[in-house]
């Protein structure tokens, strides 16, 4: 979905409840929608399901700097696409193979969202997968009645939980295993 497609949503949700303090905070709500978003998503991407990414990076003194988006390295691979043993220290990655010399490797980790401000183009797809795209609906909307509506945000924020939850329990239920040689029974 869009921005313009999640902010749709969310007003939807927000105008099938009738409240005065709704409207009357309606202007206020569009200068939080941004942020909301923004924090919203990066929650659901660093909790609920990790957005994945691959990087080409070219090392030097066998040292390579951490992507700023990075937030969980998982995999460092060479140039044959062969995982090499790395440690980390600080936004600085070290490549731990004696056999290997400076060159091309490849970054395999869970990032952190692109930012989304009101100087984001509405028409952007958001990262995070669509599934979980419902899930930020509701986590928006908690956000917008905190202050003015108790019990909407209630409701809105347990909406928000049991839906990561369940995208939580598909994920880990989704778990396969490959046998090689065969199974004896």
């Amino acid at each position: 979905m869009t921005i313009n497609q999640i902010i749709e949503k969310i007003m939807v949700a927000l105008d099938e409840v009738s409240s005065p303090n709704l409207l009357i905070n309606e202007d206020e709500y569009i200068d939080k929608i941004f942020p909301l978003i923004d924090s919203v998503q990066r929650e659901i991407a660093t909790i609920a399901k990790p957005i994945k990414k691959y990087l080409d990076v070219v090392s030097i003194n066998k040292r390579i700097d951490m992507p700023p988006d990075c937030y969980e390295l998982l995999k460092v691979y060479d140039s044959r696409m062969k995982p090499v043993s790395f440690d980390t220290y600080g936004s600085k990655i070290f490549i731990m193979d004696d056999t290997l010399s400076d060159g091309t490797f490849t970054l395999y980790y869970n990032k952190y969202p692109d930012t989304i401000n009101a100087n984001t183009p509405r028409a952007i797809e958001l990262e995070v997968s669509k599934e979980c795209q419902e899930a930020l609906v509701y986590g928006v909307c908690a956000g917008l009645t905190i202050n003015d509506e108790p019990e909407l945000y209630d409701t809105y924020m347990d909406k928000y939980n049991v839906m990561l939850a369940n995208i939580q329990l598909r994920m880990q239920n989704g778990a396969t295993a490959k046998l090689v040689g065969g199974l004896k029974i």
